[in-house]
């Protein structure tokens, strides 16, 4: 051994000029072990620091569980899932810290500097690591929640149970439209939730609110290019104007759900000139589409079975109802497999030898809102591509509740000719949602094709006035006439 020391061995010291330099060569030299995220080479700084200034007492210090909290969220199975998360991890602080990325990519040396300056920059290094222990307990709680093992998001404890459905659910559509950039400003309502703040829960609400009614009424009518830009100008301070913003560095006052919803609001109405809903509607009968936000489409679905009643006047149609009749805006029925798939009525292929109106598939009007429902996976499946006559009859199985007008229907069904698959009509018995459909039953001519384009017409607008009517209270918009 001495030796092999003495003789074979040798030691190469390599001194960079620059910091940054020295820790891309350790990473490179280290890829053949596991590579450290910046993260991981910045603890040592903190726990350093906190060994001085605490008297050797990082361990057990309400910092080393921040931290603790920051590492648990990173500890992913792969070098590759770690870097990724921790790239997001990173890059959403920086838009949180002071609503810029400050340069930084995923470079491990620019995220390392952007880190170091941060820290030591501002006054009290213990709030900067609990900010970052704020976001991971964002990202646990609220980007990963789970509503099949939670009721709810954590923490809400003073809101009411319909409130915290409203708030999950919120969070979950954003989360499923991947829009990412909306978890800047939900992540500072957080955070005061965390601090447990007066009235931090209904704030968070609230901001869930507007920030969902306000990408909706963006995304079902114009494209999503600028949006993401928005978040970045409420975060950052601007200084000409003397503005402070919603992020870390800005103006805590600011930082409450009226003041989010005025920028918002002011936003769509400067920028989009959505004014009122005659404005928002002129490019939402065109753009509330399947094939442009099948997600946004979806969650405006639960809204008008929310509440809502078949409109005898108008069939096809529905109308608000009464309050509390029927209740689709929670978590668990945006997850619910009953829910979750978008059906086309007049099915997206064209059939020459079926009854569809044939105008419906000019410009593609079939992905119009006004022709879309929700079914279960199974179902869809089963009738996607029927003739409307049979969809109709398997439509009115899924909403009828008495054993005698199912026979009824049976009879109907033989005397047009029509074969019903049973095992779809066992399928159809046993949905427990089938509320949503009934505007679309109720009144309906089976004997010739009632779903016309002049009907999918008439659906967009009116799903498009009560989503209208639910998003802009949302963000306190000004009644009709006010």
């Amino acid at each position: 051994f001495v030796h092999y020391l003495c003789k074979r061995a040798c030691f190469t010291l390599i001194e960079p000029i620059q910091e940054n330099w020295a820790f891309d060569m350790f990473q490179s030299l280290n890829a053949s072990g596991s590579p450290l995220t910046a993260i991981e080479t910045f603890k040592p700084l903190v726990v350093n620091d906190f060994n001085i200034s605490e008297n050797n007492r990082f361990k057990g210090n309400d910092v080393e569980k921040y931290f603790d909290k920051v590492e648990k969220l990173l500890d992913e199975s792969t070098a590759n899932k770690k870097d990724k998360i921790t790239n997001e991890f990173l890059t959403t602080l920086a838009l949180c810290h002071d609503g810029n990325k400050n340069g930084m990519s995923t470079q491990f040396s620019s995220q390392r500097a952007w880190l170091n300056m941060s820290y030591n920059s501002i006054g009290d290094k213990k709030e900067f690591v609990y900010r970052m222990h704020n976001l991971a307990t964002f990202w646990e709680n609220v980007i990963h929640f789970k509503p099949h093992l939670n009721l709810s998001i954590d923490n809400l404890y003073n809101l009411s149970d319909e409130d915290k459905k409203i708030a999950s659910l919120n969070c979950l559509y954003l989360r499923d439209a991947n829009h990412k950039m909306a978890y800047t400003i939900l992540n500072r309502f957080y955070s005061m939730v965390i601090r447990e703040k007066q009235n931090s829960d209904h704030e968070f609400l609230e901001a869930t609110k507007a920030i969902v009614a306000f990408f909706t009424l963006w995304r079902s009518s114009y494209s999503n290019t600028g949006l993401d830009d928005v978040y970045r100008k409420i975060l950052r301070n601007n200084d000409k104007e003397s503005y402070k913003g919603l992020s870390w560095s800005g103006d805590y006052d600011n930082l409450n759900s009226k003041y989010l919803k005025d920028k918002l609001r002011n936003i769509l109405i400067q920028q989009k000139n959505i004014k009122n809903f005659d404005s928002w509607f002129k490019n939402a009968k065109n753009n509330f589409r399947f094939d442009i936000a099948n997600k946004v489409c979806r969650f405006a679905l639960l809204i008008v079975s929310s509440d809502t009643i078949p409109d005898e006047i108008n069939p096809g149609l529905m109308k608000i109802g009464k309050s509390g009749l029927h209740n689709y805006l929670t978590a668990n029925h945006w997850i619910d497999d009953e829910l979750k798939t978008v059906e086309h009525v007049a099915p997206q292929q064209y059939d020459s030898s079926t009854d569809w109106d044939q105008s419906i598939y000019d410009n593609d009007c079939f992905h119009l809102i006004g022709n879309l429902t929700l079914l279960p996976v199974d179902i869809n499946s089963s009738i996607g591509n029927k003739d409307w006559k049979i969809k109709l009859i398997y439509y009115k199985h899924l909403a009828e509740k008495d054993p005698k007008n199912i026979e009824s229907l049976i009879k109907q069904s033989k005397d047009l000719g029509i074969e019903l698959n049973t095992k779809t009509i066992e399928l159809l018995k046993n949905t427990k949602y089938k509320h949503h459909l009934e505007p679309i039953i109720n009144n309906m001519d089976s004997e010739k094709n009632s779903w016309t384009l002049n009907l999918i017409e008439k659906r967009t607008e009116r799903i498009c006035e009560i989503t209208w009517n639910k998003l802009s209270s949302w963000l306190d918009y000004p009644k009709e006439g006010e």
